[in-house]
């Protein structure tokens, strides 16, 4: 778990977050909320700072965030995780 910053929108993927000085990440659109939302990029961007959990590096080494409440919740990502046992997963 991280704290992050909105930083910006990166048109149809997602969002750019900074995680430390000199650290950035990546949300996914998929990845912002668990929530159906006209604009989930808002939902976001409104907060500013939130809490995001990394869940993968992309191929250039650059982190990839989830700030899905399911993914949040600590017992429920035991379950989803990759290496969890989640069959749903």
């Amino acid at each position: 778990m991280v704290t992050a910053r909105y930083v910006k929108h990166i048109k149809g993927r997602g969002v750019t977050v900074q995680i430390a000085e000199g650290v950035f990440g990546f949300i996914e659109i998929s990845e912002i909320t668990d929530e159906i939302s006209g604009n989930v990029v808002k939902h976001l961007a409104d907060k500013s700072i939130f809490s995001a959990r990394v869940i993968d590096l992309d191929k250039n080494g650059k982190l990839q965030l989830s700030t899905r409440e399911s993914v949040l919740d600590d017992q429920k990502w035991k379950e989803i995780r990759p290496e969890g046992t989640s069959i749903r997963f």
